[in-house]
């Protein structure tokens, strides 16, 4: 790259994976919207007020945020994921495969794992 040429934009997904969120969710995504190119909202299952609060943010963002549902209940760290991973590396209740299933979802070279209960202040 010579003086005076712009260097390429660093295109950023954010990859929020959600099950049960809806106490943070809205305030956590809207910190960060205008700070990514765009937002993969994945959810997994989630039985309180989190899927309708998921449909506002895109009809608020439909140029920002996708979103996504996986089906299955993923397994909580621990003795009980272990033994899962050494009968069958492949399930999907497994974290690792989970998180591997989300990434596919982002489209930029660049991704940032936000939480739900995260909210970013201005001088992120």
């Amino acid at each position: 790259m010579s003086a005076g040429e712009k260097s390429p934009k660093r295109r950023i997904s954010a990859m929020v994976r959600v099950k049960n969120e809806e106490e943070f969710l809205y305030a956590a995504v809207k910190s960060i919207v205008d700070c990514v190119d765009e937002i993969v909202l994945i959810d997994n299952l989630s039985t309180d007020r989190t899927p309708s609060i998921l449909e506002t943010l895109r009809n608020e963002h439909p140029e920002r945020i996708r979103l996504g549902r996986y089906p299955h209940d993923v397994r909580k760290v621990g003795k009980e994921t272990w033994d899962l991973s050494l009968q069958d590396e492949a399930s999907p209740q497994l974290s690792a495969n989970y998180y591997n299933w989300c990434l596919d979802r982002c489209s930029c070279p660049y991704v940032m794992k936000w939480d739900a209960d995260m909210v970013a202040l201005e001088e992120f």
